[in-house]
């Protein structure tokens, strides 16, 4: 069982279980919670009783912690360590931006995702929402915040990217700023109508990035809306404060270029 050739750093941690009892079938990606570098994060699982199999850093650059052969201690489940391969990915903001992660390690991740499919026969990247997708996060195995708002809001996408890519559709690529069906108006995107459109996997998701959306309007024009992922009038309002302030078309939907500016995208 081979490693990525994309990575720029190896820093092996004790911190395994040996050889793996099942083929790997999924990939976890968990946040570092913190702006570690892939050494600084290396060193970290020198000592704490816990690894990953790779690391991505605000820069984008890729470390290997625990061969991919081996079985990491990420999710804190033995039977999904067994079968997937892990990722630990920094974070360039803290928790007032919803742990926000930057372009570049969101592109790098999905290239590792797709470098990881490829040499394991993993035909497509299933995130449903579920401990049973193909594609987990730690909070689907222990009581943690991991990843965080805003890396789980872009779990859809992520899935979306890597199997562009295995399927050769060149459109792949580019970060998102939603998730939600576009609507007719210019702006489109969040507002209370898309609720209604979404799946049971795509709700949680949307609750995720309107927890986020709450997070930065608070720490951007002070507001003290709920972090609690309902896009209610007052976050409509504080939406077109934001708006207002930011020579954007005052609609109160967070829409593509709404989110793309409070998400600095």
């Amino acid at each position: 069982m081979s490693n990525s050739s994309l990575i720029a750093y190896t820093k092996l941690s004790p911190n395994n279980s040996g050889k793996r009892k099942y083929p790997i079938t999924k990939i976890t990606i968990h946040h570092m919670a913190g702006n570690l570098s892939i050494e600084q994060c290396g060193e970290v699982f020198q000592s704490r009783q816990a690894s990953a199999n790779y690391g991505i850093g605000s820069d984008g650059r890729v470390a290997l912690y625990v061969d991919e052969a081996n079985r990491s201690w990420a999710s804190s489940n033995a039977d999904n360590d067994n079968r997937a391969v892990t990722i630990e990915v920094a974070n360039d903001g803290g928790e007032s931006s919803g742990w926000h992660v930057s372009q570049r390690a969101l592109e790098a991740c999905v290239g590792l995702c797709v470098d990881i499919c490829k040499r394991n026969g993993i035909k497509e990247l299933v995130y449903n929402g579920t401990k049973h997708g193909t594609l987990t996060m730690h909070c689907m195995f222990a009581a943690t915040a991991c990843p965080g708002p805003y890396l789980k809001s872009r779990f859809p996408w992520i899935a979306d990217q890597v199997n562009k890519i295995l399927r050769g559709d060149t459109s792949a690529g580019s970060v998102p700023v939603s998730f939600v069906p576009a609507k007719t108006e210019e702006e489109g995107g969040l507002d209370m109508a898309t609720i209604r459109t979404l799946t049971t996997a795509q709700q949680d998701t949307y609750d995720e990035l309107v927890k986020t959306v709450q997070i930065l309007l608070n720490a951007k024009i002070g507001t003290k809306l709920a972090k609690d992922g309902f896009y209610g009038p007052k976050t409509a309002a504080a939406v077109k404060t934001y708006q207002s302030k930011n020579g954007l078309a005052v609609d109160g939907m967070a829409g593509p270029k709404t989110l793309s500016k409070l998400f600095g995208v």
